[in-house]
């Protein structure tokens, strides 16, 4: 009984927050998508509370929700953990928020990660503590078994190969520097913009890779601070997604060492919005209630 009550405090407080900054009075900023210099956050400050309302709830309810019905958890149990990853996921959010600062968004992605691996653990029916994930690219760092036997296996993932792949093709910038800072594949092209057969984008991410415009053809354009921010936000909440391997039938993942997870997340999440461009022509309404843009938005810094 204690438990239900928990259960049921933690999703009405979840949505309380997302009620209050729902009616929160949104300061959109003129020609947000303009590049020279306008900054890209199209949300104000409170909307991060949204956020995270629905990293909580992710993390919470519906992980050991899943957790309960595939793998046989304890929801009550499940999900006061569930929250406590979902609270650390946030913060390493928060503080990923400041990566223009030298290897900020590392120390950013690792807490962000140790939230995730909390509440992927919880929902799986393991101890808290007893994995910890991170990727880098295309690879998916595993130590698992840590409260008894620990043992170490790596993950192969197949978006961020692809997004390594189109940036090279592309002949984007392979910016080490920054990849190191951030501990993800991060990549430059000359223009602030760039059109493809779909859209018109100030950066892109397919996987945990990141591109973004330099705009070193506007004089004084500093609009890729945000950008830059803003993609590597979507480069996080991919990592939100690995619980999937846990719903999954092992064989794949534990035999061929493939990470199908934050793949299938992602595509099920992004496919709306991709329908909505291959047939039709005016599709922001579509993109920006997407909840993977809206969490970029939202979490990005202010392009200063």
């Amino acid at each position: 009984m204690a438990k239900a009550a928990l259960a049921a405090i933690a999703a009405a407080a979840s949505l309380g927050i997302a009620s209050y900054a729902d009616d929160a009075k949104a300061d959109y900023y003129d020609n947000s998508y303009i590049a020279e210099g306008a900054t890209q956050n199209t949300y104000p400050e409170e909307y991060r509370l949204i956020t995270l309302a629905g990293i909580l709830v992710l993390n919470g309810p519906i992980k050991c929700g899943l957790g309960t019905w595939i793998n046989d958890t304890d929801f009550g149990d499940c999900i006061w953990k569930g929250l406590i990853g979902g609270a650390i996921d946030f913060a390493g959010l928060e503080i990923a928020t400041y990566n223009e600062y030298p290897f900020v968004g590392a120390a950013g992605k690792l807490v962000h990660d140790f939230g995730v691996s909390i509440a992927d653990n919880s929902a799986a029916n393991l101890p808290m503590l007893d994995r910890f994930q991170t990727d880098f690219g295309p690879f998916l760092f595993s130590a698992e078994h840590l409260t008894t036997d620990p043992t170490f296996n790596m993950y192969f993932q197949i978006g961020p190969a692809v997004g390594i792949i189109v940036n090279i093709f592309q002949g984007n910038r392979f910016e080490f520097l920054e990849t190191v800072s951030n501990l993800t594949p991060v990549f430059s092209f000359y223009e602030a913009s760039i059109t493809d057969s779909f859209s018109n984008y100030l950066g892109r991410t397919i996987g945990n890779v990141i591109s973004y415009g330099r705009g070193e053809n506007i004089q004084g354009y500093e609009g890729y601070n945000s950008v830059r921010s803003h993609e590597f936000n979507h480069s996080l909440i991919y990592g939100d997604f690995r619980f999937i391997n846990d719903l999954l039938p092992p064989y794949p993942m534990q035999q061929y060492h493939i990470s199908f997870g934050p793949d299938l997340g992602s595509i099920v999440l992004t496919l709306p919005t991709a329908l909505c461009e291959i047939a039709a022509d005016d599709c922001y309404e579509v993109y920006m209630s997407n909840p993977l843009e809206f969490f970029a938005y939202t979490m990005e810094n202010d392009g200063k």
